[in-house]
């Protein structure tokens, strides 16, 4: 519990910042800008997953750390992101050409730095990981965002354009780095032995994989929109899918900092595992459904009021988003399963398939033509995938996708009902007032909406909440065993 309320403070202090401050940079910038770094980030948020190589899950993950295992991982990192900003710096030229958009070249050239930069952070972080120190980790990724996020501002309101939210990232990155090497004891040795590194090879090449095709999925509608609609239809899509992640994120987020580690160290126990699992997969039900379909039912007046009428069709795609966003909130947490049970063999497995189903769901919407049709096939593709999704990670703690339906049905019938009545309302007001006055009395009722509903659908998923709130402070009792 302290890890979660940590963890969940440096979220909300994060997001609630990033969104700020990327609410000012929205009516700084125009949709365009956003495209070109939505298209640069397909390639440069590589970074993060070479960056790392899957190693750092696997030194959370490992029943044993010795230190030939962290500094030989650690100058692999290093090697590795020279050697990736080299490759992509060199390719930048076929990346613009491309895409016929001749900025993009030392945009890109700006951005693979992040290679390098995120290279030296990913041992400390790990371990810090490992050690549960989320209270050092929620510092470094709030000082991190903030201070970057605030130089963004001033270059935009100097006419910097683009390239403030270039040197965002980049200052992010550095930032993130040096806090962490301030934070952990660790500092790596001249030192690197190939077997230390090939005893966390298994679990690692095979998370890489994963993560690495997983990734090309997640951006294989920015690609495509970006080459065959444009930047300017880019920059309107990437708002709409940006907006629909901050909710999505932030309890998965949170809860997966901390459970990932957490079942690591009861893997053995698969009945265990699976009660925890459960109890938090209809925790974030809880939190995020409502979250998830309250946005789609005040798409309209959310997008005018907060970024402004030339944003406003970001709504229409905000709204299909938001409603598969709710059930990504639950599909994501299934990584803690694979990757706890040491079963990321399974994980590229899935992910190969998964990934095809997608992207063949993708290129349907792009060749019917229009961003909101791209959205819409993407959530329909989605919504089939759920079933096989919970039941091939299921086997490994004896869990059946029942059981997880059992555990979530309460949270999404009352956020249904919930955002069909708020959707009423929102249509009734439709010419009624201001949008930010439309958006609070549209807000305000789902809350108190859905609250009742709760109380009366869902009150021991309530009282579970609740209950794990008022042990946020006491004190824990020793484990069986504990000396």
């Amino acid at each position: 519990m302290s890890g979660i309320g940590w963890t969940a403070l440096g979220r909300v202090l994060t997001q609630v910042a990033s969104f700020g401050l990327s609410v000012l940079l929205a009516r700084l910038l125009t949709p365009a800008d956003f495209g070109l770094l939505g298209i640069t980030t397909v390639f440069t948020g590589f970074a993060a997953l070479f960056a790392e190589m899957g190693f750092s899950a696997a030194i959370v993950q490992a029943r044993e750390v010795e230190e030939t295992h962290r500094s030989s991982v650690f100058w692999l990192n290093v090697g590795v992101g020279v050697a990736t900003t080299l490759i992509l710096a060199a390719s930048s030229p076929l990346v613009a050409g491309f895409f016929s958009e001749p900025r993009l070249r030392w945009l890109m050239v700006a951005l693979s730095l992040n290679f390098i930069i995120g290279s030296f952070s990913v041992v400390q972080r790990a371990l810090l990981t490992r050690a549960m120190r989320f209270r050092a980790l929620a510092t470094v990724d709030t000082l991190s965002v903030v201070i970057s996020g605030i130089g963004a501002v001033g270059l935009a309101l100097s006419g910097w354009g683009v390239w403030s939210l270039v040197v965002q990232g980049l200052a992010r990155a550095a930032l993130a780095t040096l806090l962490l090497w301030l934070q952990g004891s660790w500092h790596p040795r001249l030192h690197f032995r190939w077997a230390s590194v090939r005893e966390l090879l298994g679990y690692s090449a095979h998370l890489l994989g994963f993560n690495t095709l997983n990734y090309w999925v997640r951006n294989v509608d920015n690609l495509l929109i970006g080459r065959f609609f444009g930047s300017a239809e880019l920059g309107i899509y990437t708002r709409a899918y940006s907006t629909m992640l901050l909710p999505v994120s932030q309890l998965t987020g949170v809860l997966g900092n901390v459970m990932f580690p957490a079942l690591a160290r009861i893997q053995d126990d698969a009945p265990r595992v699976k009660r925890a699992y459960l109890q938090a997969l209809a925790l974030i039900a809880f939190v995020t459904l409502p979250a998830m379909f309250g946005l789609a039912a005040v798409a309209h007046d959310f997008v005018i009021a907060v970024y402004g009428p030339r944003w406003a069709r970001v709504a229409g795609v905000l709204q299909v988003l938001s409603i598969i966003g709710g059930l990504q909130s639950l599909q994501s947490t299934v990584g803690w399963l694979y990757r706890s049970q040491g079963r990321t063999d399974i994980l590229l497995r899935w992910g190969l398939f998964a990934g095809a189903f997608l992207v063949a769901g993708i290129a349907v919407g792009v060749g019917l033509g229009s961003i909101e049709s791209v959205a819409i096939c993407y959530a329909v593709a989605n919504l089939l995938l759920t079933y096989v999704n919970f039941s091939v990670p299921g086997r490994y703690i004896g869990m059946r996708a029942a059981e997880v339906l059992h555990a979530t049905w309460r949270s999404i019938l009352s956020s249904s009902a919930m955002a069909g009545l708020v959707a009423l309302l929102a249509h009734e007001l439709r010419s009624w007032g201001s949008p930010w006055s439309r958006l609070g009395l549209e807000t305000a009722s789902g809350g108190l909406l859905y609250a009742a509903l709760a109380f009366g659908m869902n009150r021991a998923t309530s009282k579970t909440l609740l209950g794990l709130l008022r042990t946020r402070g006491r004190k824990p009792a020793p484990p069986v065993g504990a000396t």
